[in-house]
């Protein structure tokens, strides 16, 4: 894929920087779904049951796990936009679901499709947490 375009300061290109993850975590192919949302929910410390966490429940297989069998992960901005949490969810097989997508910064989340993002929380029949029967 090409590079974001970059910002220009005194002449010097300064390209936007990315969340990577270990390949180890990155499925394949779209892996089966058994959950419409994944437990993770972004300002609820209460769903943070990861190692790392406070209160660690799940190892950090069973955290990626998670997102794997889930069709939706909601995500938001942090402070600067970007967060590794959208590159787990997509690298799950995930869609990342990010209501403020619509006031991320120009030149954050510089390798994600923001286009795609929108569209995901656009989708019909969708609000967070919840599928509509009749759109499931």
């Amino acid at each position: 894929a090409p590079h974001p375009t970059p910002l220009w300061c005194e002449g010097i290109p300064i390209y936007p920087l990315t969340y990577s993850i270990p390949q180890d975590f990155v499925v394949e192919c779209v892996p089966p779904k058994f959950t419409d949302f994944a437990l993770a929910w972004p300002g609820d410390t209460t769903t943070y049951v990861h190692e790392g966490t406070a209160s660690p429940v799940l190892s950090i297989h069973e955290y990626f796990r998670m997102y794997q069998e889930a069709l939706f992960a909601v995500t938001s901005r942090k402070s600067g936009n970007d967060a590794s949490r959208h590159t787990e969810i997509l690298a799950s097989g995930s869609i990342p679901l990010m209501p403020d997508v619509g006031h991320v910064f120009k030149n954050s989340l510089a390798h994600h499709h923001k286009g795609l993002l929108q569209a995901a929380w656009d989708l019909p029949g969708l609000l967070l947490g919840q599928i509509f029967p009749e759109f499931n």
